[in-house]
């Protein structure tokens, strides 16, 4: 599987797991929430793509925001 479909599985776990109102149905699609984000990471190592850069960046030690 490419990274996109990766991706785009892990999009559709969480929407399944979002939706989900019976607890067993809820931890089933988690787990499968847990699954595509490890072989998300696991296909970044292998590709040498980096990982999300923060939204919010904080200034290093001794830095200012001003």
């Amino acid at each position: 599987m490419d990274l996109n479909e990766l991706l785009f599985q892990h999009q559709v776990a969480l929407i399944n797991a979002n939706e989900s109102h019976q607890v067993a149905f809820k931890e089933c699609h988690f787990a499968s929430v847990r699954y595509y984000a490890e072989r998300i990471r696991q296909r970044r190592g292998e590709l040498g793509v980096s990982q999300y850069r923060p939204l919010v960046e904080t200034p290093a030690a001794g830095e200012s925001n001003a």
